[in-house]
C-alpha cells in the first residue's frame, strides 16, 4: 500500500496495527469521538471519492455499533485521508448500520441500510445528496430458508437491469421488478463447507461484478478467514475460488515498509473502476478482539483502503470482454474457463501460463475472419523431463491439431521457444479449448498463440541429403498436371500441406513412409511443408511449368 502519510507508531491501537498510515481510509485519531465501521467509496464525475459508510461514539465501545448511524465522507484520494461530512440522511436521526452504496445504470445512486433496522433504500441523483428514503426490501421465500434476508446484504445490478442480491447466510435472491423487489430467493446458502468452518459465523458477503463473472468474498468471522466465491451468473454454480485473506498473513504491506496485522479484517467491499475492475478493497478493522474495545481505552475501528490489481484479475478469473481477432494473437492468460492453471509473472513485464499439470485445460473465445486453415504458433518453454502434448479442440469436442512439447527444445521454465501446427476454423464467434498431457509433475509454460494464414519461414528448412526426406515432383502424362511423392524413413508418419504464393492451403495430404501423396497439382509455384512428429519441420520451394 503506498502511504499517504509517513507511517507512524503515535496512533492508538495494539502493536500489530502499528506502525501505520492513519491517513489511509478514516479513522478519529484523537481515539475520542468515533468508531468507524463498512466503507463503500464511489467516484464522482468531478473526481472526488465518496465514503459511505457507519459510526458510532468511540465512549461506547466496539458494541456501540447497536446505535450507529450512516455517514458520508469525502476525499481527493481513493486511499484517503476521508473527511467525516457528517449524516448521509436525517430520517430516524440517521439509524443505520452495514452501509453500502451502488451507481445505478441510470446515473442515480442507492444507499443500501441492512442492519439495526430492516433492509432499507435511499436513492438520489447526487453523492453528495439529499437521500430519499425509497422503501425497505420486500422477499419471497419461494420455497427456501429465508431467515436473515434482512442482514448483511449486498445487491448488485445486472446488465438487463435485474437485482441479485445475497445475505448474511448465503442465500442468493433475484428482483425482475425493481430495486426494493420482490425479490426471489433462488438458492440457500452458497457457502462452501470447509473443514474447521462454522457457516454459522459465516458473514458479510459482498457481491460485485467484473470481467463478465460474479464474485462473493464472505468471512467468517470467528475463523478469521475469507473465502473467494465465483459464478458466471450470479445465481447458479458458485464455486469457491480458495482463501480471499487472512489476517495473519502479511498482504497489508507498504510499499515503504512495514507490514500491517489487524486482530479482525471484517466488511469487505470493492471501489471499481471506470473500466469495471476493481481498483481498491475497503476493509473495517479492529486492533483487538472486539470484546476488548471497550469506552475510553487504546483500542478502536477505523475503514482502510486497500490497492487491488483488477485487471489482473479479471484477466485471470473474468471472460475477455471481446473475443480475440483470428488471424491475431492470443494471450495465454486471457483464457475465459480453465483448469487447474496459474498465471506468473514472465521475464518481459507480462504474464504467462504456468504449473500446468496432466489434465489441465484452457478455453479461449476467438473471432475467425474467415473459414480455413492457419498457422498456429505457440511461444513454449519447458523444463520437465518428458515429451508433453497440447491438444486443440472446438468447442464440440472435436480435435483440430495436436503440438508436441519436446522436452529436448526448452532448458528451463523461462527459456522460450517457438512451435507450430496448423488448424482448420470456421468463420465466426467460437471456443477453442486446449488440453494438457504428459507424465511430468509440471508440463510447461505457455505464452501466446499466434493465428495466421502466412507461411512461417523462420525454423524451417530444405530437407538435408541423407536425411531420409525429401519429394519429388512426377508430371503427369498429358502435362497438364503434376503429382507429388514423398522420401520419408521406413514408418515415419508424415502430414503434407501446399500453399500457393497467397498464403492459402492448396492441398494436404496425411501417410507413412516413402510413396505418393495423391496431391496432384496445375501449374503454379507453390511452397511445401512436411512435418512428422520428432522432427525438423521441412519446407521447400517448388515451380510447376508448362
Amino acid at each position: 500500500m503506498p502511504p499517504v502519510s509517513p507511517v507512524t507508531s503515535n496512533a492508538w491501537g495494539d502493536p500489530g496495527s502499528k506502525p501505520r498510515d492513519v491517513d489511509n481510509g478514516i479513522e478519529d485519531k484523537t481515539n475520542k469521538s468515533w468508531s468507524y465501521w463498512d466503507g463503500k467509496i464511489i467516484q464522482a464525475k468531478d473526481g472526488k471519492f465518496h465514503m459511505l459508510h457507519s459510526r458510532w461514539a468511540q465512549s461506547a465501545g466496539h458494541w456501540g455499533w447497536f446505535g450507529s448511524v450512516a455517514i458520508h465522507s469525502v476525499s481527493d484520494n481513493a486511499l484517503g485521508p476521508y473527511v467525516d461530512k457528517g449524516l448521509a440522511y436525517s430520517d430516524q436521526k440517521g439509524k443505520g448500520h452495514n452501509v453500502t452504496a451502488m451507481a445505478l445504470r441510470d446515473g442515480t445512486y442507492a444507499l443500501l441500510i441492512s442492519e439495526t433496522r430492516p433492509a432499507s433504500i435511499y436513492t438520489a441523483s447526487s453523492l453528495d445528496g439529499p437521500w430519499t428514503f425509497k422503501g425497505e426490501l420486500k422477499f419471497d421465500a419461494n420455497g427456501f430458508d429465508d431467515d436473515m434476508v434482512n442482514s448483511n446484504t449486498c445487491l448488485v445490478e445486472r446488465p438487463d437491469g435485474s437485482f441479485v442480491g445475497i445475505s448474511r447466510h448465503g442465500q442468493i435472491f433475484l428482483s425482475t421488478s425493481g430495486i426494493l423487489g420482490p425479490y426471489k430467493l433462488q438458492s440457500n446458502s452458497i457457502y462452501p463447507n470447509l473443514p474447521g468452518f462454522n457457516n454459522a459465523f459465516a458473514e458479510d458477503p459482498v457481491m460485485w461484478r467484473s470481467g463478465g463473472k460474479y464474485h462473493v468474498t464472505v468471512n467468517w468471522w470467528a475463523e478469521r478467514k475469507a473465502h473467494h466465491l465465483m459464478s458466471d451468473d450470479g445465481i447458479h454454480g458458485w464455486k469457491d475460488m480458495g482463501l480471499a485473506y487472512d489476517p495473519d498473513s502479511d498482504f497489508l504491506r507498504y510499499t515503504t515498509g512495514g507490514v500491517n496485522h489487524w486482530n479482525k479484517i471484517e466488511r469487505p467491499n470493492v471501489v471499481l473502476d471506470e473500466e469495471g475492475h476493481v481498483s481498491h478493497f475497503t476493509f473495517a478493522v479492529v486492533d483487538a478482539p472486539k470484546d476488548d474495545d471497550l469506552a475510553n481505552d487504546n483500542h478502536n475501528s477505523k475503514v482502510i483502503v486497500v490497492p487491488f490489481n483488477g485487471k489482473a484479475f479479471d484477466r485471470d478469473f473474468g471472460v475477455p470482454e471481446e473475443p480475440s481477432p483470428v488471424p491475431g494473437k492470443v494471450e495465454a492468460e486471457s483464457y475465459i474457463a480453465m483448469s487447474g492453471l496459474e498465471t506468473e509473472p514472465d521475464e518481459g513485464g507480462g504474464t504467462n501460463l504456468g504449473f500446468v499439470n496432466d489434465g489441465d485445460w484452457a478455453e479461449y473465445k476467438v473471432d475467425v475472419a474467415e473459414t480455413g486453415r492457419y498457422l498456429l504458433r505457440a511461444r513454449l518453454a519447458t523444463a520437465a523431463a518428458e515429451d508433453a502434448l497440447i491438444t486443440f479442440k472446438s468447442a464440440s469436442g472435436g480435435i483440430l491439431g495436436r503440438l508436441d512439447v519436446r522436452a529436448s527444445s526448452s532448458d528451463g521454465w523461462h527459456d522460450w521457444y517457438l512451435d507450430s501446427t496448423r488448424v482448420e476454423l470456421a468463420k465466426g464467434v467460437q471456443t477453442v479449448r486446449l488440453e494438457f498431457t504428459g507424465g511430468s509433475e509440471y508440463l510447461l509454460n505457455l505464452d501466446w498463440l499466434e493465428f495466421t494464414a502466412e507461411i512461417p519461414v523462420v525454423g524451417t528448412r530444405r530437407p538435408d541429403k541423407g536425411s531420409g526426406w525429401g519429394l519429388q515432383v512426377r508430371r503427369s502424362s498429358s502435362g497438364a498436371s503434376s503429382s507429388l511423392d514423398v522420401r520419408a524413413p521406413s514408418e515415419s508418419s508424415w502430414n503434407l500441406q501446399v500453399f500457393d504464393l497467397q498464403g492459402r492451403v492448396a492441398a494436404h495430404s496425411q501417410g507413412r513412409g516413402t510413396g505418393s501423396t495423391g496431391v496432384l497439382l496445375g501449374r503454379g509455384v507453390y511452397t511445401v511443408l512436411l512435418e512428422s512428429a520428432g522432427a525438423p519441420v521441412q519446407q521447400q520451394r517448388i515451380s510447376i511449368m508448362p
